[in-house]
């Protein structure tokens, strides 16, 4: 409803409103002191006057009265009435013809008197051409108006404008002192109707002008309204029109016999309280807008000459995107290239993050069987792996799940064709579908923003860190901009392209940083904020132009006409409340925006919206767009309603369009024609290297390798660790003296400073931040820097050319405004530009101290002390990757890890301990160099060792389930990676009693089928364990019906031997010892797990049978295993779709397929059953 009165405002302030008026308001006017005032009293008074006269019987009278006062009188039962009243009342009598019908007019309504002017006095104020259906002349008495019947406003050519009804009050239906006008029965409403040559002149004022009707509310049903709607509809020829109708919120909406009146859909009612001295404060309100549109109406040529100014200081500001890492100056791209699409999802994340896990393991065990992939594809599908140089052709499901990597595989020519391709992914894509409604997640329709911005007035841009939320805004501010100039752009769609609106970009923080800045003074609201300081104080911008800008956004925003985009919800400061500032934008979204005139200020209007998110037309009125980190769940308190459109990864396309859009750029500088550059290299180097693809999909980091790529002669490292030093390094580069030939690179002239300086000071400032929750003031970078320097005096033995303070000063501008790693994140508040530089300088800073490298037992320390804090973990993992560089030739790495390893073994003999560094190293393999092959696969196998370990430990973690799960993905990666190794360890442990079990459960877990595990097994089945939920048996079901190999069927003697004597079946299952028998030693019960059903339909029977507070000792054990969210529910969902009852009755039925071991007695057995 907000919307709505914004709208009416402010077509009200431009001249563009035409008000009809109705008996409400003749019935405030007189107080309600005289019936006639409305169509029920006047008809019940037309009804007493022809009884009266004699005319009426007093049967007749009681009918129609009795109607009137039931109040379920429609249209026609009124038009009834009033056809009886008019033919009695001209009967002919001793005065003139019509006489009596025409005094009783004059008597009734004629002897109306003003009571209370003020509501007319209010109407007449607001300035516009008043019509009426009311026949009396309270409206003229009060307005000084004279009156004007229809007949008279064709007669005298009355022209059409709007000035020039300014001096009348039309009288659609006539009035009183001219009774022929009066339209009161059914055939003076035809004569309005069959007048079309009279209506003509009216018909361009209703189809161009808003309509408001005022005081049609009195009665449950209105005549007037009625039939004047099906005049208007019938006039216009049923074109839509805009129609506002003010109503009690006390009325209920009813119109009784209008069904064929085609305009009502149009009709927008507009509800003012309960009472008619409410209507009279929200007509007094609706002329709030005027003073301020009309004051910049008369500035028409300096407004227009400031909106083009600020239009055109938007597309400057924000039309490129610069691209980091450059040696001389930042590479600056036209926005327009850099393309990432959205994605909605109706999902609430946390949900979908956990179902997620599920889904994943579902989608590489079912990708991953034998028959999901024909032989040809999955050999073509090995070899494009191969060529990659990835993970092992065997296990190649997990990273099928990203599409990006899909398309970069099979976009292979000379491996796969385009019927391949779309064979293949086909069958990931239905996969992936299936799997999603299994688990009722749809999987999340893409919006590219131009569809996003056409479907939803307003959406929240969620994204991680990198992923291009502050890019998206300024694309949209720039392309909006463009439109409002008439200028080509890539925004405006067909729907669109008339519904331009003013844009604003407005950083969060600035806002909570004034509001800091001004706590003694008057604190301004986020809608004062958005129109006092659009600029945000720009140079380009004289005071006199600041304020001319802000009328002019003012007038945008009462109008509707605004696009905000609220920027950084997630970069408020974390020790500032954010509790007022999610009011005021829900304020925002939820209300419209008002005029206070006595303050000359805007206000949140008292009304809340009907539709905070309008669908049917998304484009009307203000649109706020918000964004912010995923991470923190800062817009959970945002109003529901407001869809979450989250930032994919860049797609293919948009990577490899980013990446000519830069090698063009790159060319065009070199001052080299784009043949001699192909333009799909530095997109097919990101290709050859999974883990750096993974990162340039991000498209801040795609930036950073496009940076490194083009410095380092057109090359990319191998490891990730090696990308941020060679990003980092290209950032200090940029401050060092352009002199790069010297041994010593020096900051400037002025500061005199090699770039070693520059990294202990980011290693240092990466440390703490990564010891910290929150960002880094302004004053710890200063103290950091002051250290440093004064460390750097103390070393070496020059002295600095300025004062340290200076110095220092200096410095603090330098990381904030120059280094290109450092993003200002709320006030007061930095951080590095992605956590993973954080993350490396941090690793680096566990290693050198002052640019000098630590000792050996300085780093091993650190390490130990580090390892068990969670946020380190990344960081440690990156640390070896970079010691294990360092020593390839002095040793360092092995020495130190050979110590936490025997320090992890001397401290798990505790009985309730757990193990942490191998998690840690194994998530840095990828990191990592090794002098020898020999080398790197001892530390596999010690890795492995300390897993198991830690896995067989049943006293600590893992009696938990969850940790179970971890090491199940710690071994997991280390199958992916070195899957020979890890078989022949596996082979090694499975061969032995005591750890048979456990590796059988992890083999189990993994899905990992081995003809060499299976034989093993074989032989070991008795050696399973229950404490392990029998894996062996387990495993080998596993195997039997799930692995269509050959080997298979080879390994189960006695499985095949029945497959080639089927005859010896029909003797096992007649004879019952031999059925016991074959059974226990093979296995072969096709419904072999029916008790153990039964079994758990009892158990969930008795357990919902329990009431709450008997339940209540048992909740967390059943949360565990059916979800935590509502188990009761899940479970008697479960008994009724998943538990077949016939159960019970079901006899065990032996089938050969499901025989699955193997016994030493099946050469001895076989004999005996073929005798």
């Amino acid at each position: 409803m907000a919307d709505d009165i914004q709208k009416l405002k402010n077509d009200i302030a431009l001249n563009q409103v035409i008000v009809f008026i109705g008996t409400g308001v003749s019935v405030y006017t007189t107080k309600s002191e005289q019936d006639v005032s409305h169509w029920n009293g006047l008809l019940k008074d037309g009804l007493r006057r022809c009884q009266q006269s004699g005319c009426m019987r007093e049967e007749e009278f009681k009918v129609f009265s009795n109607t009137l006062d039931s109040g379920t009188a429609d249209v026609d039962s009124y038009l009834d009435i009033a056809d009886i009243i008019k033919y009695y009342l001209k009967l002919p009598s001793d005065l003139v013809e019509n006489e009596i019908y025409n005094k009783w007019f004059e008597k009734t309504v004629g002897k109306l008197s003003v009571k209370k002017s003020d509501l007319i006095e209010s109407i007449g104020e607001l300035g516009c051409p008043i019509l009426t259906t009311n026949y009396d002349l309270l409206l003229e008495r009060i307005l000084d108006r004279k009156p004007l019947t229809w007949n008279q406003y064709q007669t005298f050519s009355v022209n059409n404008s709007l000035e020039a009804l300014q001096n009348y009050i039309l009288h659609l239906q006539g009035y009183f002192e001219e009774p022929d006008s009066i339209v009161f029965s059914r055939d003076d409403y035809s004569r309005m109707y069959d007048n079309n040559l009279e209506q003509s002149n009216f018909r361009t004022l209703l189809e161009t002008k808003t309509l408001l009707f005022i005081g049609f509310d009195v009665d449950i049903v209105d005549v007037n309204l009625s039939n004047l709607l099906k005049w208007i509809t019938h006039l216009t020829d049923n074109k839509p029109l805009s129609i506002y109708k003010l109503v009690s919120t006390t009325k209920t909406k009813i119109f009784k016999q209008t069904s064929d009146v085609s305009c009502l859909a149009n009709i927008k009612e507009i509800q003012y309280d309960r009472s008619l001295e409410n209507l009279l404060q929200f007509i007094r309100n609706l002329k709030s807008f005027t003073p301020l549109i009309r004051e910049n109406l008369s500035l028409t040529n300096k407004t227009e000459n400031i909106r083009k100014k600020y239009l055109n200081y938007l597309i400057n500001e924000y039309g490129h995107v610069s691209i980091l890492g450059q040696s001389d100056s930042n590479v600056s791209l036209p926005l327009e290239s850099v393309y990432v699409k959205l994605k909605f999802d109706p999902t609430h994340l946390s949900i979908r993050a956990m179902k997620m896990l599920d889904i994943n393991e579902e989608f590489e065990r079912k990708l991953s069987s034998p028959g999901f992939f024909t032989e040809t594809e999955r050999r073509q599908l090995n070899r494009a792996i191969v060529e990659k140089k990835t993970y092992n052709p065997q296990v190649i499901y997990r990273d099928f799940m990203v599409d990006q990597w899909l398309n970069v595989l099979l976009s292979n020519t000379n491996i796969f064709t385009a019927s391949d391709v779309t064979a293949i992914k086909d069958k990931v894509n239905q996969l992936k579908q299936n799997i999603f409604e299994k688990n009722n997640l749809k999987e999340a329709k893409q919006y590219e923003i131009t569809q996003a911005y056409s479907e939803f007035r307003h959406f929240i841009i969620l994204g991680h860190p990198g992923s291009g939320k502050t890019t998206i805004s300024k694309w949209l501010v720039m392309n909006m901009a463009k439109q409002c100039l008439n200028e080509s752009n890539m925004l405006a769609t067909n729907r669109s392209s008339e519904k331009e609106k003013l844009p604003i970009l407005i950083p969060i923080w600035k806002y909570v940083d004034q509001l800091k800045d001004n706590r003694v003074g008057r604190k301004r609201t986020l809608l004062e904020f958005i129109y006092e300081n659009p600029t945000l104080s720009s140079a380009c911008f004289t005071d006199e132009e600041q304020k001319q800008l802000s009328c002019l956004i003012r007038e945008a925003l009462v109008q509707g006409n605004v696009l905000v985009i609220f920027e950084g919800l997630d970069e408020v400061p974390a020790h500032v409340d954010r509790t007022d500032l999610m009011k005021e934008i829900n304020t925002l979204l939820e209300r419209g925006i008002d005029y206070d005139v006595i303050h000359d200020k805007l206000t949140y209007s008292v009304y809340e919206k009907k539709e905070i998110n309008n669908t049917k037309d998304p484009l009307i009125g203000n649109r706020f767009i918000i964004t912010s980190r995923i991470e923190g769940n800062y817009f959970e308190n945002i109003n529901f309603y407001i869809p979450r459109l989250i930032i994919e990864d860049m797609t293919n396309d948009a990577l490899k369009l980013f990446c000519n859009s830069y090698m063009k750029y790159i060319s065009i500088e070199a001052g080299r024609s784009t043949e001699e550059y192909n333009m799909d290299q530095l997109y097919d180097a990101i290709t050859q290297n999974k883990d750096i693809f993974h990162l340039a999909i991000n498209p801040q980091l795609a930036s950073v390798v496009a940076g490194v790529y083009t410095q380092y002669d057109d090359k990319l490292p191998e490891k990730r660790i090696d990308l941020y030093e060679k990003a980092i390094e290209k950032m200090i580069e940029r401050l060092v003296h352009p002199c790069v030939d010297t041994s010593v690179n020096y900051v400037s002239k002025a500061f005199g400073l090699n770039s070693t300086l520059l990294w202990s000071i980011m290693q240092d400032i990466a440390e703490y931040l990564h010891s910290k929750v929150e960002g880094l003031s302004e004053k710890v970078l200063q103290e950091i820097i002051r250290k440093c320097l004064i460390d750097y005096q103390t070393r070496s033995s020059e002295n600095l050319l300025m004062s340290l303070d200076d110095f220092v000063a200096k410095f603090v501008d330098v990381f904030k405004y120059q280094a290109g790693l450092f993003n200002e994140f709320g006030q007061n508040s930095f951080r590095f530009i992605h956590r993973t530089f954080q993350e490396y300088l941090a690793a680096k800073s566990i290693i050198y101290l002052n640019g000098s490298e630590r000792s050996e037992d300085m780093i091993y320390e650190i390490i130990k002390s580090r390892i068990g804090i969670p946020n380190w973990r990344v960081p440690l993992s990156m640390t070896f990757g970079i010691l294990s560089k360092l020593s390839q030739h002095n040793g360092l790495f092995n020495n130190i890890l050979m110590k936490l390893l025997k320090n992890e073994e001397t401290s798990s003999n505790t009985r309730f301990s757990t193990l942490l560094l191998p998690f840690v190293i194994v998530d840095s393999l990828n990191d990592m160099y090794f002098s020898s092959d020999d080398i790197e696969c001892k530390l596999i196998r010690k890795l492995a060792d300390m897993l198991l370990l830690d896995y067989s430990n049943m006293c600590g973690f893992s009696r938990l389930k969850e940790h179970q799960e971890l090491i199940h993905s710690y071994f997991f990666k280390l199958k992916i990676k070195y899957s020979k190794t890890m078989t022949e360890w596996f082979i090694e442990k499975i061969n032995h009693e005591e750890t048979v079990a456990p590796c059988a459960n992890i083999i189990c877990q993994l899905k990992w089928y081995n003809s060499i595990f299976h034989e093993i097994f074989l032989k070991n089945l008795h050696n399973d364990s229950i404490i392990w939920n029998w894996p062996i048996d387990s495993i080998l079901h596993f195997y039997s019906n799930k692995i269509n190999a050959e080997a298979v069927l080879t390994q189960l003697k006695f499985k095949n031997a029945l497959m080639e004597n089927p005859e010896i079946i029909h003797h096992i299952t007649t004879n019952k010892d031999w059925l016991c028998l074959i059974v226990a030693l093979y296995g072969g019960y096709k419904n072999y797990n029916t008790p153990t059903i039964i079994s758990e339909y009892n158990e969930i029977r008795q357990y919902l049978s329990l009431s709450e507070n008997q339940r209540a000792p048992f909740v967390l054990y059943y949360q565990e295993i059916w979800g935590r969210d509502d188990p009761v529910y899940t479970m008697a969902v479960h008994v009724d779709t998943a538990l077949k009852k016939e159960h019970w009755k079901e006899s065990p039925i032996f089938d050969k397929n499901d025989i699955y071991k193997e016994s030493f007695l099946t050469d001895t057995l076989f004999e005996l059953l073929k005798n």
